[in-house]
């Protein structure tokens, strides 16, 4: 058994609408931070299960593309301006439990994580948020079915995943479970170095070269994995009705014909 930290420091890192600043409120019980896109670094300080935590949320990035700006401005600066979060025990990948994981959010995830080294990977923790939402599966089960591009991702953080009810903050074993996870993971690998300036200067020097040629954003290809994302949130939601007994296809061609059929005599 792992003894508990006196003292713990957590950074949120996720795309935007990933539920990290609700994952944040979940640790502290309490909405500390915005239920809204964060822009700007935030942080907090309390005490959780006696011991004290800070938590930063930084801002998210795009689940569809690559900002070549953003990462190395945004990331790295709110880092920076947070001098004690450089030593952080933990970094918390927030993934929405109920949204697809595809090949693209795999690409966009290595290039963002990228912008702290390679060594990131051995201080994150996959956390997976609203679990809620998928209620009759498991999170294994769930991670089996994603396919490869999810096993992949949490391959890389050494299996280490979680997953929080962020709609129960009253549900605090999911807390004590993820704190305790932090401290076995410190425990193996020590704190984690954010070596900001190392960092940035490497990113912004690989951005330069690859900019035009690898990162360029098409509007028709985001486009393109938008309407994706629908058709496969589609999908799924007529699975969950066809288990229910129901066609909702049909029920949309049944509600066309009416709408296009004449008054009543």
């Amino acid at each position: 058994v792992v003894a508990p930290l006196s003292e713990l420091r957590i950074v949120l890192l996720g795309w935007i609408v990933s539920g990290k600043s609700a994952a944040g409120n979940t640790i502290f019980n309490h909405e500390k931070f915005p239920m809204q896109r964060t822009r700007t670094c935030t942080s907090h300080t309390g005490v959780v299960n006696g011991r004290s935590v800070t938590v930063l949320d930084t801002p998210g990035w795009w689940k569809y593309f690559f900002d070549p700006e953003y990462a190395p401005a945004a990331i790295l600066e709110s880092v920076r301006q947070s001098r004690h979060m450089q030593f952080p025990h933990a970094m918390i990948l927030v993934i929405p439990g109920e949204t697809s994981f595809r090949n693209e959010q795999k690409k966009i995830i290595k290039e963002y994580m990228a912008t702290f080294g390679e060594d990131v990977w051995r201080h994150t923790i996959v956390l997976f948020t609203w679990a809620d939402r998928f209620p009759d599966i498991s999170i294994e089960q769930h991670i089996e079915s994603e396919g490869e591009a999810l096993q992949w991702l949490i391959e890389k953080c050494r299996n280490r995943y979680h997953v929080f009810d962020s709609s129960n903050w009253n549900n605090r074993d999911q807390v004590t479970e993820l704190l305790q996870k932090i401290d076995e993971m410190v425990a193996e690998n020590s704190l984690f170095c954010l070596n900001t300036q190392c960092a940035a200067e490497e990113n912004i020097h690989d951005t330069d070269t690859q900019q035009d040629e690898d990162i360029s954003l098409d509007v028709d290809c985001v486009l393109k994995l938008l309407q994706q994302e629908f058709n496969n949130r589609l999908e799924e939601f007529e699975s969950k009705l066809k288990h229910l007994g129901m066609d909702f296809t049909g029920y949309l061609e049944t509600k066309s014909d009416h709408s296009m059929s004449g008054p009543p005599n």
